[in-house]
């Protein structure tokens, strides 16, 4: 993927991104607040991911400008400033150097990656020592997945503005057929604009102990633009894996830009399917991500890929807006009817032939021969020779009689036609169902309103 200096990429940076500001002439200090040098430039990738600080180390190497991993820099607007986690002079030194002209490929890549790998992060340090706010996991319940999930603002800050406005503006999305899941630049190439150009791209991801564990990669967001997935980069973990965090797992510290992976171990990294920036997200993918955070609060789920919904599941795919006050949900069992079509019998409609002996009568003609004799009328004699006293003389006719031929011909008798007519019927069950009812014991004089 191409990197390239911010201006180059996007000229108007400073306005549409940092709303004016900028944080080239941040200064830049170690972890023990020794003044290192100052930002220089920024490098990103070809999709406007921010990837790298250029740094001039003026303070400890003259002249000599290197890249610093976003992971690796803490940024406190407030004093203008940048933190370099964990670098080390030696480390400068060990750095290849940078200009202004190069064009970072691979290889120099590499080289600044493997001079950053020899050196674990220092989670003692005091710039980090500031603790966000605290999260409240909740208490797991089963068949709920409580928290899994769980999107607030106490935990989340403006994320859940921004996905608001990202939700507002799915007739936008560029949807595809038979896709649930989508990174958020995919689904809308714009949505820095809807997050007042925050974005959490930039943030590194730790432990609940203070531990890094790399940095967040990619949003992903479901067709209707909830925010499901943070992925995120386990690098200082597991070198070069990428996996899904769900949201409700996700704790945001916007001032120290960072999110916090609650509950997240290595051991569960390792087991995590990998994710890779060109595959489809499936049911399949889900679930096997899903059953490694399920292990831990043992939450099972029965569904399938044709008959899985989010709202199945509201404690792991949930949103809450929270505003210091504490939430208590009531839960009651309802009766919910389904039907299940069974094959009760099967019916035949064939053909078989039967024999059985006609009668058909025709009538036929025959000829015969008739020899009638008369006495002639005439006394007239004949003269001998001329026509009497002629032996041979024969008179000879056919006679013909005709003979009955039958032949069988097939013709259509009668029409069958075979079809169904579904009745309707109703069936009536009854059920024990449960229903939680708030119990409220008070100590004192609380002041109690029901009403609201």
């Amino acid at each position: 993927m191409a990197l390239a200096k911010i201006a180059d990429l996007y000229p108007n940076y400073q306005e549409d991104i940092f709303g004016g500001g900028d944080i080239k002439s941040f200064s830049v200090y170690d972890y023990t607040n020794d003044k290192i040098g100052s930002v220089h430039d920024i490098i990103v990738d070809d999709t406007g991911r921010f990837r790298y600080l250029v740094i001039d180390t003026g303070f400890w190497i003259f002249g000599k400008k290197v890249l610093l991993p976003v992971g690796r820099a803490s940024i406190d607007y407030s004093q203008e400033r940048v933190y370099a986690s964990g670098l080390t002079k030696e480390q400068a030194e060990n750095l290849p150097e940078y200009d202004s002209d190069m064009t970072i490929d691979y290889d120099y890549e590499e080289k600044v990656r493997m001079t950053y790998r020899g050196k674990d992060y220092d989670t003692n340090s005091p710039v980090y020592s500031q603790q966000a706010n605290a999260y409240n996991s909740g208490v797991y319940s089963d068949g709920r997945n409580a928290q899994l999930y769980d999107l607030n603002s106490n935990n989340h800050g403006n994320i859940v503005r921004y996905e608001q406005n990202l939700i507002n503006n799915r007739d936008r999305f560029n949807l595809k057929s038979g896709v649930n899941l989508y990174k958020i630049g995919d689904i809308y190439p714009d949505y820095r604009n809807l997050f007042d150009n925050d974005d959490l791209l930039s943030y590194s991801l730790y432990s609940n102990n203070e531990e890094k564990v790399g940095s967040v990669e990619d949003i992903l967001v479901d067709r209707d633009g909830h925010f499901r997935y943070l992925v995120v980069d386990t690098g200082f973990w597991i070198f070069g894996k990428k996996v899904l965090l769900p949201f409700g797992r996700a704790r945001i510290d916007r001032n120290q830009k960072r999110v916090y992976a609650t509950g997240l171990t290595k051991e569960q990294a390792e087991h995590l399917p990998e994710y890779n920036s060109d595959m489809t997200v499936d049911y399949d993918y889900e679930e096997n991500v899903r059953n490694v955070y399920r292990d831990e609060y043992s939450g099972v789920s029965t569904s399938t890929s044709s008959s899985y919904d989010y709202d199945r599941e509201p404690s792991l795919y949930s949103h809450q807006e929270t505003d210091g006050r504490q939430s208590l949900k009531l839960y009651e069992e309802r009766l919910v009817a389904n039907k299940e079509r069974f094959r009760t019998g099967t019916v035949t409609v064939g053909k078989k032939v039967e024999t059985e002996t006609a009668t058909v009568s025709v009538p036929i003609e025959k000829e015969k021969i008739i020899i009638e004799r008369s006495n002639p009328t005439d006394s007239t004699a004949v003269t001998p020779g001329a026509t009497a006293f002629n032996e041979g003389e024969v008179a000879r006719v056919e006679v013909y009689e005709e003979s009955a031929e039958i032949e069988k011909q097939a013709f259509v008798r009668e029409e069958v036609s075979v079809r169904k007519e579904v009745e309707k019927d109703t069936v009536s069950a009854r059920e024990t169902i449960r229903r939680e009812e708030l119990d409220i014991e008070t100590d004192g004089e609380g002041l109690i309103d029901n009403d609201r």
